[in-house]
């Protein structure tokens, strides 16, 4: 009874982290699309398309910024989470780490604004859009994931995100004012943040003090293979609008922006999941191999059962979802769409196999499966995005997603096959079958 009791409790807080979750990266999705009409009447779709390619160019710093902490720190603080003392080691140095990589990302922003012309024509809109890197460096949402608690921050991301969402109606009201679109989204993000410290320095009592050279250069070297796995994966994505940019007209830009923004924003729904689950895949991994396996396959089932359907909606119903977010009907965008409809689905399948990876510990191969997706998303985007523009783009996407679940799927058969999920779906279905 008092282990079905805790069995109960573990699931309500998983429910409850997801939810929360899904409330935070939602308002993160949901708010900005509300806006997308306003701004592409006001702006047009081609300035529409160069604020899209600042906020990608910008995100690669945030990769930077970040430095795997979002994985190496969400499970030290997990794994340490009744031990105040570490835990305020762990906080003090990856915010002096993150504050080192901000100083280089600006470094990098200012030698790549002055000296590549491509970038010099717009150089107040990426200088402006720097303020999103501060914004969202130091959330402390990695934090939250740690000790499964992310309910307050949450509501309180949510408030901020409607500001941003009323200042977009209420100060761009003129062509020329796209420069300040993304000074207003990273007015948003500096409220989460400064909230989420507050709440931060409440919840464990924390001390802001100099790390030791040791442990920065642990979090540092410990950290490498996160960060390595964290930029692949955001290259891949990210890479796409990006090499986009560099080929095809700014209206090009604009459809597959729009395209792109539904799948983030359901593939996002991938993302929750990951975060939510990935710290007690860590503890069951150490805990109980049975019971992390009987997990994993409850969450393969779930994926889906929740995913397929979504997709299939992404396909037949992409018309009328386009033409609700521009306020006109882009075909260039419903195809972008349509192509993109199931790369979600392939996203959320591989979250059990990398999740088995890294909780044993398994970060090289997994590193090198993403890291050998870039290398063919990026060739794959080249030649496609030249030839066929938004769509090349798109299929390369896909193309991308479909290599990454499929070489991890692989890879633990042969080489981790006591991690093997099809193994442990089989076990499990013959268990009920009796």
């Amino acid at each position: 009874m008092l282990k079905f009791k805790k069995i109960n409790k573990e699931i309500r807080t998983l429910l409850l982290n997801f939810l929360s979750l899904t409330i935070l990266q939602a308002a993160n999705y949901i708010f900005p699309l509300l806006t997308i009409p306003y701004l592409i009447r006001v702006l047009g779709i081609e300035r529409f398309g160069l604020i899209t390619f600042a906020q990608v160019f910008i995100s690669f710093f945030l990769v930077l910024t970040d430095y795997g902490f979002s994985l190496s720190a969400t499970r030290d603080i997990s794994v340490n989470r009744e031990n105040n003392q570490i835990i305020n080691r762990i906080i003090n140095t990856a915010f002096i780490i993150k504050a080192l990589m901000c100083l280089i990302s600006f470094s990098l922003l200012v030698l790549i604004v002055f000296f590549i012309p491509k970038f010099s024509q717009h150089k107040e809109l990426y200088f402006y859009s720097f303020i999103l890197i501060p914004g969202q460096t130091f959330l402390p949402i990695w934090f939250f994931q740690g000790i499964e608690k992310m309910k307050t921050i949450t509501i309180l991301n949510l408030i901020s995100k409607v500001v941003f969402t009323l200042l977009i109606f209420i100060l761009i009201k003129y062509p020329s004012d796209y420069i300040y679109v993304n000074v207003i989204n990273g007015f948003g993000s500096l409220i989460s943040t400064i909230i989420g410290i507050i709440l931060l320095v409440k919840t464990v009592d924390f001390k802001l003090r100099l790390s030791s050279i040791y442990d920065i250069k642990t979090q540092l070297r410990e950290g490498w293979h996160f960060f390595m796995t964290n930029a692949t994966i955001h290259v891949s994505l990210s890479s796409n609008l990006f090499i986009l940019g560099i080929f095809a007209p700014p209206i090009a830009l604009g459809y597959y922006s729009i395209a792109e923004k539904v799948f983030i924003m359901v593939r996002t729904f991938a993302s929750l999941l990951y975060q939510v689950v990935y710290p007690r895949v860590c503890k069951l991994a150490q805990n109980s191999f049975d019971e992390f396996k009987t997990f994993l396959v409850q969450l393969f089932i779930g994926i889906l059962v929740a995913f397929l359907p979504i997709c299939i909606i992404l396909f037949v119903f992409a018309e009328t979802i386009v033409y609700w977010i521009a306020g006109e009907m882009l075909y260039g965008a419903v195809v972008v769409l349509r192509i993109l409809s199931f790369a979600p689905l392939l996203a959320a399948l591989n979250i059990p196999t990398a999740q088995s990876l890294l909780a044993f510990y398994h970060i090289k191969p997994y590193a090198f499966i993403t890291s050998a997706a870039v290398f063919i998303n990026v060739l794959l985007n080249i030649f496609l995005a030249k030839h066929f523009f938004e769509r090349g783009t798109a299929l390369s996407a896909l193309l991308t997603e479909f290599f990454i679940t499929t070489s991890l799927y692989v890879y633990v058969e042969i080489y981790y096959k006591e991690l093997s999920l099809f193994k442990n779906l089989k076990f499990n279905l013959n268990l009920k079958l009796r």
